[in-house]
């Protein structure tokens, strides 16, 4: 549920979870994102992976990177 509400731009994201990527509007692409409010700030990221509640929700720019576990930044 808001998934992804305010995106954009971007391809091939897949957001799963409550207000996952929900901040994102330039999300560019290939961004796997599950859990609450994972990968949550408002920025331009993209080939990023984020698995747990709140993770990877502080970044606001960045590429390649992979955030595991509740809180993970």
């Amino acid at each position: 549920f808001r998934a992804l509400r305010t995106a954009t731009q971007g391809d091939n994201n897949v957001a799963l979870g409550y207000d996952a990527m929900s901040s994102c509007t330039t999300c560019r692409e290939n961004n796997v994102v599950m859990g609450r409010n994972a990968l949550n700030a408002v920025g331009t990221f993209y080939n990023n992976v984020a698995v747990g509640s709140n993770a990877g929700n502080l970044i606001t720019t960045g590429f390649n990177n992979v955030f595991v576990g509740n809180g993970a930044n």
